[in-house]
């Protein structure tokens, strides 16, 4: 598979911003949806560095307050809404996707190359 065929996909909480995972360009990219239900704009809001580690900008999600999350060389990076880097959880294998479980803040689950792994937020 090419690493142009990867794709992440994820509304923020509203439904006003969508935002893309751009794997090629190791990128994170947010559209806003105007009111007639179309796609305005093409901002870059994360950048992620691939010295960090094996992997592909793929998975994405935004949790409740807004944060970016996805999946990236070295493990899941995280992203506050304006853009700014968080930080980087680092696994010892390739992440490829995450979901949301159970609880509040919810445990962030992620599928990697041999193992799922669960991240306890609390």
């Amino acid at each position: 598979m090419r690493t142009t065929e990867r794709l992440g996909l994820a509304w923020d909480v509203d439904e006003r911003h969508l935002y893309v995972s751009d794997t090629a360009h190791y990128l994170v990219r947010r559209f806003t949806r105007t009111t007639q239900g179309l796609f305005d704009g093409n901002q870059v809001v994360a950048v992620l560095d691939p010295t960090h580690g094996p992997g592909f900008v793929d998975g994405l999600k935004v949790d409740a307050v807004g944060r970016i999350w996805v999946t990236g060389p070295g493990g899941v990076w995280v992203w506050d809404p304006d853009g700014r880097a968080l930080g980087i959880i680092h696994l010892p294998e390739v992440v490829a996707n995450l979901a949301w479980g159970e609880g509040d803040p919810p445990t962030v689950y992620c599928t990697a190359t041999h193992s799922i792994y669960a991240l306890d937020r609390s």
